[in-house]
């Protein structure tokens, strides 16, 4: 775009703005002469990025059934939607109009602004006092219409009733690129390589369980084949409505960490966040099992321990390199004890000896002290674990 070009288009902006301040600046201060009878709040959903998207909408969904009786809440979505289908739920429960979106700008220029406006996301879209846990109608209800379209789905795939399926969602290196979006390549420390699962993919698959490989955009197709893995990122089937009906109908998630497995945190499914990173940033939240990647010192290989982790807490990639760390992902055999473990603790056949529960305990106990819980855990799921072999090699720190 040249010169000439942005000049056009700011004028552009700036003449919108100002049509849209004659009917705008008169409604915000309608709202704030209606206080004292009506408290109006315009509120900001997070729409451009699917995680934040599901995560910010279902805590507004909860917050809005427990709000002042004089309270109106008024929601509005970012620019850019990320699943259509998923605002289509919203709206079902929500009041949406975007059309507030212009009068939040205005109310935001005016003083006291803040009074009546606010984002719905908390604490950085974690559900830091357990509202998941406590209230089960964030589980929202699909409408007759998408079951039997999901249904039909599964049977064509030759998914029975009775069958488990596990949604497995490891982000690789296209997974930002969809539109070309090299804003959050810093994120890049958060992509893995989908043939270092093949071991654990094939233990799910000898043990009946159903594997179907997610994302909307994936650089490597799975190259095992087996009657009972679907690699969805790659079959011509794939949309919107189908994507959320997999997560919040799967038996459980395999996840590195990405947006859409914040659903499976909603619907209370187990999860396995594996080669997750931060590691302090693990969701305490959910009914889950972590096991992060392995950070290094450059200088000498040796691996950080918890303090060491905690003190780097890092959310770029190039900020690991410029502080002397090396990211390595986990391999194979890890993955697959990883994978052992989630899956016996998920049929409720894990039986940890005495040593493994004192660590689980012990961890936590650590953990809590930490300055970071108190600013993104603040509550923990009654079925929040660690992997039990990676806390062994960190059973110095935790018991110093």
């Amino acid at each position: 775009m040249n010169f000439k070009n942005i000049i056009i288009k700011k004028k552009s902006y700036l003449f919108l703005r100002l049509l849209q301040s004659f009917f705008a600046i008169p409604l915000v201060f309608f709202i704030r002469l209606l206080k004292p009878f009506v408290f109006i709040k315009l509120i900001n959903i997070r729409s451009d990025r699917i995680g934040h998207f599901i995560t910010d909408s279902t805590i507004a969904i909860i917050n809005e059934k427990n709000k002042p009786q004089n309270y109106l809440n008024i929601y509005f979505f970012s620019k850019q939607v990320s699943n259509i289908k998923w605002a289509e739920i919203v709206k079902r429960n929500l009041y949406i109009n975007n059309f507030f979106r212009n009068i939040a700008y205005f109310n935001n220029l005016i003083p006291y602004g803040k009074k009546h406006y606010c984002d719905a996301s908390e604490n950085g879209s974690r559900d830091i006092h357990g509202k998941y846990y406590k209230f089960l109608d964030a589980q929202l209800i699909a409408t007759d219409n998408e079951d039997k379209m999901f249904s039909e789905w599964l049977s064509k795939k030759g998914i029975k009733d009775k069958d488990k399926y596990i949604c497995l969602l490891v982000r690789d290196e296209k997974y930002l690129s969809l539109n070309n979006n090299e804003l959050y390549n810093y994120h890049s420390y958060r992509d893995s390589k989908i043939e270092t699962y093949y071991k654990g993919i094939s233990f799910l698959l000898e043990n009946d369980i159903w594997v179907i490989r997610m994302g909307k955009s994936m650089k490597t197709s799975i190259k095992l084949q087996h009657p009972k893995l679907i690699d969805y990122s790659f079959d011509e089937t794939r949309n919107d409505s189908l994507d959320i009906s997999l997560f919040t109908n799967c038996f459980a998630c395999i996840t590195t960490g990405s947006g859409p497995d914040s659903l499976a945190n909603i619907y209370h499914k187990p999860s396995l966040f594996i080669n997750f990173l931060p590691f302090y940033e693990l969701h305490s939240f959910a009914k889950s099992l972590s096991v992060p990647k392995t950070l290094l010192w450059i200088k000498n290989k040796n691996a950080l321990n918890l303090d060491e982790i905690e003190k780097f807490t890092l959310y770029k990639t190039q900020d690991y390199t410029k502080n002397g760390i090396q990211i390595v992902d986990l391999n194979e055999d890890e993955i697959l004890a990883a994978f052992t473990e989630f899956y016996l603790r998920i049929n409720s056949l894990y039986v940890p000896n005495d040593y493994e529960i004192k660590l689980q305990k012990d961890f936590w106990i650590f953990f809590k002290k930490k300055k970071i819980f108190k600013t993104r855990h603040n509550w923990v799921n009654p079925e929040a674990n660690i992997c039990s072999f990676w806390l062994k090699k960190h059973s110095e720190t935790i018991n110093k």
